[in-house]
């Protein structure tokens, strides 16, 4: 499972049939506190500063395009960097993972909702 938020986390970690072992916070950057917080929960974390910055302007080579662009490459290579990472490093034998957003909360019986989804 990867998670990318607090709250989320959270109620992930309050879900029946979690497996801590099997949660991994993929941080977008180099920060300190979702790190710690994440270790202090009892789960993995990882952190990706991805390589944003190319020559493109976007439409019309205006700034708000330009901004609008790189935004959406940081979140792309943050997901391909966590996928990667997941399916590479992590957990190399796992046919699927799990990717919740920080703006989610799961309710208590959201693994047996997975399970009869993915096995029924």
């Amino acid at each position: 499972m990867i998670v990318f938020n607090n709250r989320t986390l959270k109620s992930v970690l309050n879900a029946r049939g979690v497996q801590r072992h099997m949660v991994t916070v993929h941080v977008d950057g180099y920060y300190d506190e979702p790190v710690e917080v994440a270790r202090l929960l009892g789960v993995r974390a990882v952190q990706h500063m991805p390589a944003v910055g190319d020559s493109t302007n976007g439409v019309n080579g205006g700034q708000i395009a330009s901004n609008t662009n790189s935004r959406r490459r940081r979140v792309t290579q943050h997901y391909k960097s966590a996928l990667t990472n997941t399916f590479s490093s992590l957990f190399p034998q796992a046919d699927y993972a799990i990717v919740l957003e920080d703006d989610l909360d799961v309710s208590i019986d959201f693994f047996r909702y997975v399970f009869i989804i993915l096995f029924y």
